[in-house]
């Protein structure tokens, strides 16, 4: 019987190596791909602005992969500055990561249902997170403790943004703009006299919200106040994107 065994394991055993053979081959040719196009050169000698474009394009195999939410991961959002990834989850926890060496550095509690949204301000001071718990936090990431709590929405938050300083005049000017500014102020009224946050370390004024309520809402990131409300949507809201050269901030439904 054990002569038996050792016959039957040399052709595993030969399959297996012929398995890491191809796959050393498979990765040996995307790594030489991913070479030839940072060097931006192609067959001719010459510089393809095109291709070289595509190195940010990223291809297989991954260089990480980060384990240890109990859900779902329904959002992920890169710090701007350090090489730090927080990841959201249905299980109600943001979790904190090294990108580059896969390393877990921290969980972040304090949602009570699903996150939904991610976002840091330009400066990465301070990291904001949407749920279905009908809350927004604001989580300091010096101390990774939250700072605030804007509630307002009246269903699941889908997306939150920080808007970049520029655009603090666009928001502002909502104000003054009849779009249903006296409902949102009332509804983000905040419970302290402020956040604590300072908005010239942060890099933002301003946080903007979506909803499955239908509405967006702007909020001002040092009082807590929630300074606008737009309910031109007749449908959820789900995301948010921001093009600070126009001063326009495009919401999805």
């Amino acid at each position: 019987p054990l002569l038996e065994k050792k016959w039957t394991a040399v052709p595993r055993l030969q399959r297996k190596v012929l398995e890491l053979e191809r796959a050393v081959s498979t990765n040996a040719s995307y790594h030489a791909h991913r070479s030839s196009i940072t060097s931006g050169t192609v067959s001719n000698g010459n510089s393809n602005e095109g291709d070289g474009n595509r190195r940010m394009i990223p291809r297989p195999p991954a260089v990480h992969d980060l384990r240890g939410h109990s859900a779902v991961v329904t959002s992920v959002e890169v710090h701007p500055l350090y090489t730090i990834a927080v990841s959201g989850s249905e299980d109600g926890t943001i979790k904190v990561w090294d990108h580059e060496s896969g390393e877990y550095f921290r969980t972040l509690k304090g949602h009570t249902n699903s996150i939904h949204g991610l976002s840091f301000t330009p400066t990465g001071s301070h990291l904001a997170s949407a749920s279905s718990d009908l809350s927004v936090k604001i989580w300091d990431f010096n101390t990774y403790t939250c700072v605030r709590t804007l509630r307002g929405h009246d269903h699941t938050i889908s997306s939150v943004l920080f808007l970049p300083g520029p655009l603090s005049l666009f928001a502002s000017g909502l104000s003054s703009a009849g779009n249903d500014t006296s409902e949102g102020s009332s509804a983000g009224e905040p419970t302290s006299s402020g956040t604590g946050i300072d908005s010239s370390l942060t890099g933002s004024q301003f946080l903007v919200s979506a909803s499955r309520d239908t509405t967006v809402k702007f909020w001002d990131v040092e009082t807590g106040f929630c300074d606008a409300t737009i309910s031109d949507h007749t449908d959820w809201v789900r995301c948010l994107a921001v093009r600070p050269e126009s001063n326009s901030t495009p919401a999805s439904s």
